[in-house]
């Protein structure tokens, strides 16, 4: 992948870096604090190959990733309390077997955390 140099050109198209769940940047490494994106694949350590195995046919959830599922919250919650801000999370059916319900469950998180 490569990653635009120029930020004016950059913020203006929403070119931005795509941080993996584990590498997730601090506030103040953003090169675009008003966009965040993250993919949430793998949990680390995990082969591709194993996890195919493990989670397909993907029509449920098998394990339940807390630790992704809570920095896709924070993340999503961040984009919340800042205007204009965009944030795209990629959630694969082989972090925990199903995207759909790892989606719901970090916004059931926000939901959460909004009502205290």
């Amino acid at each position: 992948m490569s990653i635009a140099t120029d930020t004016t050109a950059a913020d203006r198209n929403f070119i931005l870096h795509c941080h993996p769940q584990y590498r997730l940047p601090s506030d103040n490494s953003q090169s675009n604090p008003e966009l965040t994106a993250a993919r949430f694949l793998l949990k680390p350590g995990c082969k591709y190959e194993e996890a195919v195995e493990a989670f397909q046919p993907y029509s449920q959830t098998k394990e339940t990733n807390t630790e992704a599922r809570a920095a896709g919250a924070a993340l999503i919650q961040r984009g919340k309390n800042k205007a204009n801000a965009k944030t795209f999370l990629f959630v694969n059916n082989r972090l925990e077997g199903n995207a759909l319900n790892t989606i719901r469950a970090m916004l059931d998180l926000v939901e959460a955390e909004s009502a205290v």
